[in-house]
């Protein structure tokens, strides 16, 4: 059956192991663990025997149950022919789980779905007998959270009316049970109208469809999370609560609070005592507590201290430790109630600095976030075992993120907070509202639930800010303001929206110190730039008036299309529409430019992007393969670009969407079937603590060092490499730095390591454009460009090298090319000479080798532009000496090693002076030697993998991608912790890769490992 008991007293006496130990757990989180390592503390055994004693949940429309809606309510109905339930699961998941739906997740499925039949009321039914350990004791009917609205009944006696997603129920049905019969629970969950944006907040917003997943039947109404009973004596405990007040003695220490609820139930006064035992430590305090007839009471104590304490502390800057708190309420030396919860020391903290960009620290550290937003676990609330939440922060983990943006606050399972806490994984999170300027149908419900939201998950460590809104300050800003000072004694930030806007001022009694609100830049854009613009000015900001302010800041959403792989392409579109594109992939997978399905990623100009750069895809495994380049090359620049300008003008962004929750081809890491894409990878190397990274936009070669500790002695290196592998003479550097602690530190150019004599120097042209300045084509950076502001030929620009030099090469970037134009210098910038001439422009990269000359003004004089618009160039730069021409694409090796020669971060860029890599498309296969190990341990393998690439062979084995088969079915073993993917061994090197994996998914076969090398065509 789908109700568990909690036999608390059984395992209380004389021991103070907690029942919320088990209460932590229902039939919903009881199963087999994908991941292996999630326990769930011995209890699937019990309570399988109340399953398999009591039957299940079953469902029905209350259309379908007519006439027999009095009668079904009480013991003794015939519900033979109502459909079995999934619970927790939703209305529309149980016709799926039942086979009476097909597979929505798959082709056009749910948009065939007869919506109408779910948008009804329906009736939840289960029996059950009461165990005879129950005698004597309070029985409570518990549910953790209903979606939305519901009707609740014991044996057709109407216990009341639940309204509102987050809101729980916890009923005294001690007087309302057969004590030696059967009992009935029946459930009437209402429907709602399909304007949850913002009407009928708060539910599940997504589910009434959004630019990346669609509209569920039903919209996901239902029993959605746990049901459970348990028993207790007359005094019963509710929202205990360990909050962190006052870090101390350099954080050795710390002042905490603890309160909890204490509630007589009986018509009689009560005496009995509270013992509170924390663990590890073994701090213990007790409180002998007298309550009047039905008294409810907070008891708080504020002067304990822990000692020796161990912090939380986010990813990436040091162990999540986590403390366990028993609360047990004895009377007359029994347990009467008692609970548990896990929570972490840690005083977060919150500025806005010079430039307005909030900053986020904790435990007075200074916290750079990377991290991504997660809109809904499950489309239809399906994946959601335990099991499945520790796969996707496990994933989240190994991106090295530190941030999970709970989007709308459309995630509510306990398992979400809880391995965020276990991983150190910040969570920011929204209340239910949206930037649609709608009022709600019930107001008053809404803000009934914001207090039970905030009781719920505020002993949870991962907590970083409440933010009221998505994208615009809610009309309820006021109250959730107060609700969270309330609730959570203000120790998190309450930031009224999502991308920073000012409209509301927050109650001053608030403690985070912020006297306005603020701080973040925006949320987009969501589709793919080219890389520079990561790096440069192209992704602007604007305070309230409207004035330019900055670039970078705290964003909370940027997002770009991340493609998935063609095997789990194949998973959700018919093999007849995998190629070309066509409306299966538009509209039912969101891959369209209609905004409302998608457009916003921009996915015209993603294939656009990929055929430019790449060479025209001629199917969809094609398609798929220079997919995840685009994917990891994007990406990694977004999080570096971001980075490049730490703590001046940027302090962090959360990715859209790091966490899919349906098949898609847009905003995601790893997909619906748990493949993790190039995107993954991109921003796994990017957010490395400790970082080296290559600008496009400025060629500087960079460390990132996001940990608390200076590196000292640290050695920076980039070699440079032609497409057949051999060492590009000339380029590259190596230096040795000292890595300074939580910033970024400049190490040399990659590319342009010689002296470039027209950086920054003053330039003047014959017309430019007004956003194009002709300062831009000397500034050194790859995103900016001069453009003539005629179209007309013979436009021309000059650079003043300040006195006269020796010059030897120029090199140009055309943006806008002219087919016909030359290079001139002069002493005087009145007469000018000759150098080179060309007809034969074609745009690109153009390397200009002269016999030395000396001058002090050079020039590009246009003779005949080569399309309709005037002339632009990227970059004009001037050397005095020569370094030999690279291929058209050549590669970037960065590696950082400490003084002992230990590898610290390594990275690996692929560059074009062409404009495009079609040049990759012409690399020969390699011969690679590959050998593994496989180590079993506690429920999982981890198979390490050594891939060598001989110095003899043909080239550089580019864009390698690792699977792990079964070795029998030729499928995937999903998911898998693959340390390092879509990357490239050099000629004469060797890498070395884990895949971690639960050995229980092969089902007894082989594992089989798949190495492939980036090869164009079908």
């Amino acid at each position: 059956m789908k109700i568990k008991f909690y036999p608390f007293l059984s395992v209380l006496i004389g021991s103070f192991i907690s029942g919320s130990a088990v209460m932590g757990q229902s039939v919903g989180d009881v199963r087999s663990s994908a991941s292996g390592n999630w326990s769930n503390n011995g209890q699937a055994s019990i309570w399988q025997e109340y399953r398999a004693a009591y039957g299940g949940w079953k469902l029905r429309s209350e259309a379908e149950v007519g006439n027999d809606s009095v009668a079904m309510r009480s013991p003794g109905y015939n519900a033979g022919n109502w459909m079995k339930a999934q619970v927790p699961g939703t209305i529309f998941g149980s016709y799926v789980a039942a086979g009476i739906e097909a597979d929505p997740s798959y082709g056009d499925n749910i948009y065939k779905v007869d919506k109408v039949k779910y948008n009804l009321n329906h009736w939840y039914r289960t029996e059950f007998t009461v165990p005879k350990r129950y005698k004597g004791k309070h029985i409570w009917l518990n549910f953790t959270a209903i979606n939305k609205n519901a009707e609740i009944y014991i044996n057709n006696f109407k216990l009341g009316l639940l309204k509102g997603f987050m809101k729980r129920g916890r009923y005294d049905i001690t007087d309302k049970v057969n004590a030696t019969g059967t009992n009935v629970i029946a459930v009437k969950v209402l429907t709602m109208t399909n304007q949850i944006n913002n009407n009928e907040s708060p539910t599940f917003k997504p589910s009434g469809g959004w630019d990346w997943m669609p509209e569920v039947p039903g919209l996901n109404r239902g029993l959605y999370e746990k049901v459970y009973l348990s028993v207790s004596d007359a005094i019963t405990l509710n929202d205990p609560w360990m909050r962190t007040i006052e870090l101390q003695s350099n954080n050795t220490s710390a002042k905490m609070q603890f309160s909890t609820q204490v509630k007589n139930n009986t018509s009689a006064a009560q005496k009995g005592k509270l013992t509170v035992v924390v663990n590890p430590g073994n701090l213990r305090f007790t409180q002998d507590v007298s309550l009047n007839a039905k008294e409810t009471r907070t008891l708080t104590s504020s002067g304990i201290v822990m000692n020796n304490v161990k912090l939380w502390w986010p990813n990436g800057y040091g162990d999540p430790n986590l403390y366990n708190c028993k609360v047990v309420f004895e009377m007359n030396g029994k347990v009467s109630d008692s609970t548990s919860f896990n929570f972490g020391v840690r005083k977060y903290g919150y500025r806005n600095d010079k430039n307005g960009v909030m900053q986020l620290s904790i435990n007075g550290q200074r916290i750079y976030v990377k991290g991504g937003n997660w809109g809904i676990p499950d489309f239809i609330l399906n994946h959601r075992s335990i099991a499945d939440y520790e796969t996707r922060i496990r994933f989240h983990k190994d991106m090295n993120m530190n941030m999970i943006r709970n989007w709308t606050g459309s995630t509510t399972d306990e398992a979400f907070y809880d391995l965020c806490d276990k991983y150190g994984i910040m969570i920011w999170d929204d209340f239910w509202l949206n930037n649609r300027f709608t009022f709600l149908n019930d107001e008053k419900a809404f803000l009934a639930n914001v207090p039970e939201k905030l009781k719920r998950f505020r002993n949870h460590a991962s907590i970083a800010v409440w933010c009221g809104s998505n994208e615009n300050v809610p009309f309820q800003d006021i109250q959730l303001q107060d609700s969270t000072l309330k609730y959570d004694g203000g120790d998190r930030l309450y930031q009224s929206s999502s991308n920073g806007q000012n409209v509301q001022t927050p109650n001053p009694k608030l403690q985070f110190g912020m006297p306005k609100q603020g701080g973040l830049s925006g949320s987009g854009p969501w589709n793919n730039l080219d890389l520079a613009t990561y790096f440069t000015s192209g992704i602007k900001r604007t305070d309230q008036a409207g004035s330019y302010v900055g670039t970078w800041g705290f964003r909370s959403e940027v997002g770009a299309v991340a493609f998935p792989n063609v095997e789990s392409f194949k998973k959700f579109i018919p093999a007849d529409k995998l190629w070309p594109r066509n409306d299966m992939w538009n509209r039912s997978h969101y891959f369209s430019d209609d905004w409302a399905y998608g457009g916003g990623a921009g996915p015209s100009d993603f294939m656009n992007r990929i055929n430019n750069y790449y060479g025209t895809a001629t199917g969809i495994e094609d398609f798929c393969r220079k997919a995840q380049l685009m994917n990891l090359e994007t990406h990694k620049a977004m999080f570096e670009g971001w980075q490049d300008h730490i703590w001046n003008d940027a302090s962090g962004l959360l990715y859209w969407m790091s966490q899919t929750a349906f098949p898609t081809m847009i905003w995601q890491t790893y997909d619906y079937y748990y493949d993790c894409t190039g995107a993954y990878y991109g921003i796994k190397k990017a957010s490395e603590p400790v970082h080296i990274q290559w600008s496009i936009a400025d060629d500087g070669v960079k460390v990132v060092n996001t940990t608390p500790t200076t590196l000292n002695n640290v050695t920076a290196k980039a070699t440079v490499y032609n497409i057949d592998g051999s060492i590009a003479a000339g380029y590259g550097g190596s230096k040795q730095i000292n890595a300074i602690k939580d910033t970024i530190t400049y190490c040399f150019n990659a590319i342009n390591s010689l002296t470039n004599l027209a950086l920054k120097k003053a330039v003047v042209a014959s017309s430019s454009e007004s956003n194009n300045v002709p300062v831009f084509a000397v500034d050194g950076l790859s995103g900016t460009r001069w453009a003539s502001g005629a179209l007309v030929d013979n436009s021309w620009i000059y650079v003043d090298l300040g006195s006269v030099q020796t010059i030897r090469t120029i090199n140009l970037q055309w943006e806008s090319s002219a087919s016909a134009y030359k290079i001139q210098v002069s002493n005087d910038a009145v007469t000018w000479r000759d150098v080179y001439s060309t007809t034969t422009g074609d745009g690109g990269a153009d390397v200009i080798t002269i016999t030395p000359t000396t001058a002090r003004y050079v020039k590009m004089q246009s003779v005949k532009r080569s399309g309709f618009f005037g002339v632009s160039l990227f970059d004009f730069s001037v050397y005095s000496d020569i370094s030999a021409p690279l291929s058209d694409v050549s590669f970037i090796k960065l590696e950082l090693n400490d003084a002992s020669g230990k590898l610290l971060s390594d990275n690996f860029y692929w560059r074009s002076s062409t404009g495009n890599y079609t040049a990759l498309n012409s690399m020969p296969q390699v011969a690679l030697d590959i050998t593994s190990n496989t180590v079993q341990q506690v429920n999982k393998a981890v198979m390490t993998v050594n891939i060598k690439n001989p110095a003899n062979s043909a080239g550089v084995a580019f864009g390698l991608r690792v699977q792990l088969l079964n070795a029998t079915t030729g499928a995937q073993v999903l998911p898998a912790i693959i340390s390092d993917n879509y990357f490239s061994v050099l000629k004469g090197e060797e890498k070395t890769i884990t895949i971690e994996y639960d050995p229980a998914l092969l089902n007894g076969a082989q594992p089989k490992l798949d190495i492939k090398q980036y090869k164009p065509g079908i």
